[in-house]
């Protein structure tokens, strides 16, 4: 594979230019460079609203890691699904089913319903999620900020 650091750094930049759009306090932003990938964490400071973080890779795709443990992998990088993953997420478009045992999660599926259509994912599975324990757990994620119904945000 071939190096794309220009597309890296379009979406790394498109990320940060989004995440400075938020009112303050809403989320936190961390980033942390890798070797073959640079990862952007956004945290949203409401405990019950989806965190996403990002896993931008120098060949042109990235990883998307959402909620408790649903994950999209080898994504090809665009914008404009960037753009419509993070307002999906912050206006709490995500919902998972959760398997927890021995408080772990060891299964999860999840949906992100984006504006033109829906990710689904099994997500990832521990090796307890093929015995039979564990007690499933719907969660609805909930928007990051109070938004209006065409997603602009709410002022009061």
């Amino acid at each position: 594979m071939v190096k794309d650091i220009g597309k890296l750094d379009a979406i790394v930049t498109v990320i940060r230019n989004w995440f400075s759009t938020l009112p303050s306090g809403v989320a936190h932003l961390t980033e942390e460079q890798h070797e073959y990938e640079h990862v952007l964490a956004v945290t949203p400071t409401n405990p019950k609203a989806c965190p996403i973080e990002f896993r931008v890779s120098y060949y042109g795709t990235f990883g998307l890691y959402l909620g408790r443990g649903f994950a999209f992998e080898d994504i090809p990088s665009s914008i404009e699904l960037v753009l419509d993953i993070c307002e999906s997420v912050r206006r709490g478009h995500v919902k998972e089913e959760v398997w927890e045992w021995r408080g772990k999660v060891i299964k999860t599926r999840g949906v992100l319903e984006l504006s033109t259509r829906q990710l689904t994912d099994r997500g990832s599975n521990h090796w307890a999620a093929w015995l039979p324990v564990g007690t499933p757990r719907q969660i609805q994620h909930e928007p990051w900020d109070k938004t209006n119904e065409d997603g602009t945000r709410a002022t009061s």
